[in-house]
């Protein structure tokens, strides 16, 4: 799979020899080759993450935040869709991007990039005004201690945001048929998506927002679902949850 999925459909020795990586190598080969493809190529795909990272920048975009941390910040997706203000903005990911990261934003002063595992963090306590984590806490290993990293992270008084897809919700895996699974069968890895996916989301929605609550129960926490609020999970796509660190 050298070329471009979008110029060719997946051979089935291709699928083959994805399959027989280790499971570091595949995941690594998979957000390279296929991704991209899969969330930006297919435009109602595109429109969903769109929708969803804006939502968690609705009620920021006249605010000025000293330090803000986003976590796990891979393809610099939500870093797109912030409009206020900030002194100083470090990315993080589990991985080494900063081969990756467009040049501008490595000489920029304002903007730093550190290898972290968020759920054993070198980050210094009480440090950032603002931490954003989006589409991450279905991945992560050793969730409970993640979570409570970032509360330890975060400054007293600060604001934690966390987009949370519903996955595995029933609307959710419906519209995942007609998303990423469509686009995936289209081009030919249907399979390697699944794999992926088998691998990658070991945490439900449920488990997630459960241990949130334990986690940050005495601080404010507010659950926002959309884009039906009055529904419960199963009839949503993604939710909000911002905190406000006590």
């Amino acid at each position: 799979m050298t070329q471009d999925p979008k110029e060719r459909k997946s051979t089935n020795r291709d699928i083959e020899e994805m399959l027989q990586l280790p499971p570091v190598e595949f995941k690594s080969k998979f957000y390279l080759e296929c991704y991209s493809d899969l969330t930006y190529n297919d435009k109602g795909n595109a429109l969903f993450h769109k929708l969803m990272h804006k939502s968690l920048e609705k009620s920021h975009a006249r605010r000025n935040f000293k330090k803000v941390l986003e976590i796990g910040a891979r393809n610099l997706e939500h870093f797109h869709y912030i409009k206020h203000d900030f002194e100083s903005f470090t990315l993080t990911d589990i991985d080494d991007l900063s081969n990756e990261l467009p040049g501008w934003k490595l000489t920029n002063r304002k903007i730093d990039f550190i290898q972290d595992d968020i759920s054993s963090s070198r980050l210094a306590s009480n440090e950032f005004e603002r931490v954003i984590i989006t589409c991450v806490l279905h991945h992560v290993r050793g969730m409970e201690s993640a979570l409570m990293e970032i509360r330890r992270i975060a400054k007293s008084g600060g604001i934690i945001d966390i987009l949370l897809p519903c996955d595995p919700g029933i609307i959710y895996r419906t519209l995942k048929q007609f998303g990423p699974y469509r686009r995936a069968r289209k081009e030919g890895y249907l399979k390697i998506k699944k794999i992926m996916d088998a691998r990658d989301h070991i945490n439900h929605f449920l488990g997630i927002l459960e241990l949130i609550k334990f986690v940050f129960r005495n601080d404010k926490v507010k659950i926002c679902m959309f884009p039906f609020s009055f529904l419960p999970y199963d009839f949503n796509l993604w939710a909000t949850i911002r905190i406000i660190k006590t």
